[in-house]
């Protein structure tokens, strides 16, 4: 009787737990095609001088000088923003020149060491027509021409910049106001890079979301099947990676590089802030938004 009143005790405070049943678990995956909305262009910028307010100076004019010129443009004109002005170091464009050594560059650009670099990036944005085809590769005409004449093309790349200067020729590059001139002054680190980019509305990620969601569970339908039982309740759901995301991470990467290497990989630090919900690529044509979901169900 004792050894009953023991046992009956020890299994009210330690009850038996119970053992889950068995589970199927699947990665559903879906992708939507969506046109370009936007066409984004950017570019850095730099000038040198005898020192750092001198390029400084000389940045804020062309600012001046490209914001008036965007207002003298046809329509449609781009939405015009600067990143903040910040002196390179030295050692960037050190770390730069021997790289273009050793790819074969004999003739790598000699910069004067007395001189300061001072570089800010330039972004352009314009519409895109809505569709694809060809009303937008005529955009994309337009813009290079848009381009060129604001001296922000390819042709206006110069990896060397200004001469060195001394005080009295840097103040007779001011007018009559005591500001500095901005005509030809432009210098480009590198070519100009091309996003085509869409903002994904809340309905259309809920439509590919869906999607991955169906398609997760028709295999979970399917390993259920094969294994003699049916798909129970769902238990866990979790999104997977999506390729949005991945462009991130890219940005990412490539800024490091950057700042190991300097700029013979042109990347900018606006490219790893975009973001989650936009889509974009190099080359005007359709975008694809692939996404993921982890599921798991109970089996009975």
């Amino acid at each position: 009787m004792k050894l009953l009143t023991r046992l009956v005790f020890l299994s009210l405070c330690f009850p038996t737990v119970a053992t889950a049943g068995p589970t199927v678990s699947s990665t559903g995956k879906a992708s939507m095609t969506f046109a370009p909305t936007t066409a984004r262009v950017r570019v850095r910028l730099f000038a040198h001088g005898l020192s750092a307010a001198s390029a400084m100076k000389k940045l804020e004019a062309n600012q001046t000088f490209l914001t008036s010129e965007i207002e003298q443009l046809d329509e449609p004109k781009p939405q015009l923003s600067f990143g903040p002005i910040y002196e390179q170091p030295k050692a960037e464009g050190n770390m730069q020149m021997r790289m273009m050594a050793m790819m074969g560059n004999a003739e790598t650009p000699e910069v004067d060491p007395r001189l300061k670099r001072m570089v800010c990036t330039v972004t352009l944005e314009w519409p895109l027509p809505d569709g694809a085809g060809g009303a937008q590769y005529d955009r994309l005409d337009q813009i290079r021409l848009q381009l060129q004449r604001l001296g922000l093309s390819e042709k206006n790349v110069d990896e060397d910049g200004n001469k060195s200067k001394d005080d009295a020729e840097e103040a007779a590059e001011q007018d009559a106001a005591g500001r500095t001139k901005a005509n030809d002054e432009l210098h480009l680190a590198a070519a100009p890079k091309y996003y085509f980019a869409r903002m994904l509305t809340d309905e259309e990620l809920q439509q590919v979301t869906t999607k991955a969601f169906q398609n997760g569970k028709q295999q979970a339908m399917r390993l259920a099947k094969a294994t003699g039982m049916q798909l129970g309740d769902l238990v866990s759901v979790s999104s997977g990676m999506e390729a949005a995301n991945m462009f991130s991470q890219i940005a990412d990467y490539q800024v490091t590089v950057q700042a190991m290497f300097g700029e013979g990989e042109v990347t900018f630090d606006e490219d790893a802030q975009r973001p989650v919900a936009e889509i974009s690529q190099a080359q005007l044509r359709p975008l694809t938004y692939e996404y993921a979901v982890q599921l798991s169900f109970e089996l009975k």
